[in-house]
């Protein structure tokens, strides 16, 4: 920002002469540059949520907080009920999630609010859980001898194409084994000779 001062005077002929007057009182003017374009930051890049999954965005510009205000919008309508936030960071419920969110942020000054313009505009698709896949075993038996080669296969549903497949064994929370599907392929074989093998099998689907 740059502050100038201006004063002003006038002046009078009196006979053949100028007579001028003293100087008003200063008046100050500030001025700045127009505010940046904002960034609008998403906590999942892709833009793509599951139903119950956490959702923030973060308006980025030249503001700090507490300086001035941050607008979320989605599809050019008010994000929530109240649009104007103090905090650039702000969660987003699952009814505001679907569409073309922006954002931009405003300074105030004693006089005059300066706003920015609006962000460029992130899509936010909102999905439902993945339909479960099959899993089965490569041939009839189901008896093996220890070391002896052993192969469980996993098939997404026909209108899904999955990317990786993860193996899990006894109910566990991580898996034991996970592998990329081929491009176009919606299933996967594992060789489970070098894992533990006692005990049921389950396949996760990720996209």
């Amino acid at each position: 920002m740059a502050r100038e001062y201006f004063s002003c005077a006038y002046q009078r002929r009196l006979m053949d002469r100028l007579v001028f007057s003293g100087r008003s009182n200063l008046l100050a003017i500030t001025t700045r540059n127009p505010l940046s374009k904002p960034e609008l930051i998403l906590n999942v890049t892709s833009g793509i949520y599951w139903k119950e999954q956490i959702m923030t965005m973060t308006c980025k510009g030249e503001l700090q907080e507490l300086e001035g205000l941050f607008y979320f919008y989605r599809d050019g309508n008010a994000a929530q009920a109240d649009a104007a936030h103090s905090f650039q960071t702000v969660r987003v419920p699952g009814s505001d999630r679907q569409g073309l969110h922006q954002c931009k942020y405003a300074l105030s000054t004693p006089t005059k609010w300066f706003e920015s313009p609006f962000s460029q505009g992130v899509r936010v698709t909102e999905i439902g859980d993945l339909p479960r896949p099959s899993i089965f075993l490569e041939g009839d038996n189901r008896v093996f001898l220890a070391g002896e080669s052993i192969i469980i296969k996993c098939r997404a549903p026909p209108e899904e194409t999955g990317q990786r497949f993860l193996l899990y064994q006894n109910l566990g929370l991580l898996p034991v084994l996970s592998k990329e599907a081929e491009a176009g392929n919606r299933s996967v074989a594992f060789d489970i000779r070098n894992v533990t093998r006692s005990g049921n099998y389950a396949y996760r689907l990720m996209i």
